[in-house]
């Protein structure tokens, strides 16, 4: 049977990326039934359909040892902190992903994910943002990388008024070394740089 799932974001995620998308104990997408618990985890949410009935159930510590026992059974040696062999097992024998309560950790979701899409965006305000989070060249470095951390925090959870492709390439580009040295001008004027300048260029370029 196919339910819907939600997963929320900090970052867009215009397509699935096992080396970057997936973590957690049971190394896989993490997702759940519940859209407020969704929102708990990132302003952008976004909407899936999965096979509920390919879903190995795990509701508590017994469960989750009778796994490993079985994983080993069968020839997967588990490291200790890590379900990684546990996955591999399930995954061997026809499993698509874990679910434990209302959480749905699908293990390749793009092999196994319908109709993935955004469902909600919300967008940010940068004048009160800037407002409490002035640089100045006399702060630390510390306080330099906070605030340039924090603006990439803004800029990942920007609202929806460019696709999902755009704001990946943007938080993409933004994030590189060249990207925070950028970053430095944005938080001295950002009303300019989101405005034109560099940065409209950059998000009109991707939006060709």
């Amino acid at each position: 049977m196919q339910i819907t799932v939600f997963h929320g974001s900090k970052a867009p995620i215009a397509n699935f990326d096992s080396k970057k998308n997936l973590s957690g104990y049971y190394p896989g997408f993490y997702t759940t039934s519940s859209e407020d618990k969704a929102r708990t985890f990132g302003s952008i949410l976004y909407s899936m359909l999965i096979n509920d009935d390919k879903f190995y159930v795990l509701n508590d510590l017994q469960d989750s040892e009778l796994l490993k026992k079985s994983a080993r059974e069968n020839g997967f040696l588990s490291t200790q902190g890590s379900g990684y062999q546990d996955v591999a097992y399930l995954k061997k024998i026809g499993y698509e992903g874990i679910k434990r309560g209302i959480e749905y950790i699908i293990f390749e979701p793009e092999k196994t994910v319908n109709d993935f899409q955004l469902r909600e965006s919300k967008e940010m305000s940068f004048s009160k943002w800037i407002e409490d989070n002035k640089l100045e060249e006399s702060d630390s470095n510390n306080n330099k990388v906070k605030c340039i951390n924090d603006l990439v925090q803004v800029i990942r959870d920007w609202g929806d008024k460019y696709s999902i492709s755009t704001r990946t390439f943007v938080w993409e580009h933004l994030n590189s070394s060249k990207g925070k040295e950028l970053l430095k001008k944005i938080l001295k004027n950002p009303k300019t740089y989101f405005s034109n300048s560099e940065f409209k260029k950059l998000v009109e370029n991707e939006e060709k």
